[in-house]
Order: structure tokens, then C-alpha cells, then sequence
């Protein structure tokens, strides 16, 4: 089955408490969390984190939780975390964003519409920015996963649709017809 998509608060919150649990007074906490660190940080084993856990930061529990999550590190999660839903040239459509996800759901169960992540970010859009993203509005896996990318109510419907949203990403751009772009040319 396909990894669901990264919430990256989440991810971020683990890590905050995975490198707190580091710090911890208690030494049992402390071990477990420098062994969940010494998966991502190869060159150092656990006791060696342990006695240098003042010099660890939140960089390396990002990129422990990554390793957890089975990405090669913070940055592979994060590119993960849904760039492929908003390309570079969406911004002729107006969408509505938020920073959290309950303020987007509550947006699209009063408006309808896609709920979609990018960044981190949430937003929602209509139809045109669907169809402008080379995919179709009416497939059923968009009612499969309740129109919902971030938490779908079918996770394999939402890998099927970010798999061809993926596919669009990848193909190259149409030429302009704008007349002032062809005649650079």
C-alpha cells in the first residue's frame, strides 16, 4: 500500500518531541530517543548521542523522524509533502488557503470544492484548477476520498490521483499562444 502523504506539523511536532525526549531527566526516555536518532545519524551510535545530546538540534530529529517514515532524509519528506498538487503557474486562480487543516475542511464542507496541500499549507480550490492541473473533476476517486487530499477516506484513491497529478507535473508545458511570447521567439 502506498505511504499516505506527509502532514509536515505533524512530522515537525514529532520531532520536537522526539529531540525533548533527549533531553529528558529520565534515562530511559533519554536511550530510546538517542536509539530512534542513531537510525538517522549513522556515524554516531546511540551512547554517543546520549553524551552529546546538548550539541543535538531540531535538524536531527527531522531528519530521524524522516528515517523513520522511510524518506532518505527531512528534505526527501518534505518534497513529498504535496508540491505536486500546486504547480508554479497556479496562481491565476483564486483558492482559498489556510495554515490549518480544520479551517480548510470547514471551508469545503460549507463550499465544496478539492481540498489540496502545498507546503504544508492547505487549500481549496474548484473545478478549473483541477481541470487546469490535467486531471478530471468528475473521477470518482475525488468523491472516494471525500474530495480530500490531506485526509482521505481512501488512501489508495488518493495515491491513484496524486500519481497521475504527478504524471501532469511531468509533461512539458504547452506552447504559448500569447502573440508577445511568439514573437520573442
Amino acid at each position: 500500500m502506498p505511504r499516505p502523504v506527509p502532514d509536515l506539523r505533524e512530522y515537525k511536532t514529532a520531532a520536537k518531541r522526539l529531540l525533548a525526549a533527549l533531553q529528558s531527566d529520565d534515562p530511559s526516555v533519554a536511550s530510546t530517543a538517542a536509539e530512534r536518532f542513531s537510525a538517522a545519524l549513522a556515524d554516531r551510535s546511540a551512547p554517543e548521542i546520549l553524551a552529546g545530546r546538548d550539541r543535538m538540534q531540531l535538524k536531527h530529529a527531522l531528519a530521524a523522524i524522516a528515517c523513520e517514515h522511510r524518506y532518505t532524509d527531512w528534505k526527501a519528506l518534505k518534497d513529498a509533502a504535496d508540491v505536486v498538487w500546486y504547480p508554479r503557474s497556479g496562481g491565476a486562480f483564486l483558492n482559498a488557503w489556510y495554515a490549518r487543516y480544520e479551517d480548510a475542511r470547514a471551508h469545503l464542507d460549507g463550499h465544496g470544492g478539492y481540498l489540496l496541500t502545498h507546503r504544508g499549507d492547505y487549500f481549496v480550490c474548484g473545478e478549473d484548477f483541477i481541470r487546469a492541473r490535467g486531471l478530471d473533476p468528475a473521477d470518482p476517486r475525488w468523491t472516494a476520498i471525500g474530495h480530500d487530499v490531506a485526509k482521505p477516506r481512501d488512501q489508495r484513491a488518493c495515491a491513484e490521483l496524486r500519481a497521475l497529478a504527478e504524471a501532469e507535473s511531468r509533461k512539458p508545458a504547452p506552447a504559448s499562444t500569447c502573440a508577445a511570447d511568439q514573437s520573442r521567439q
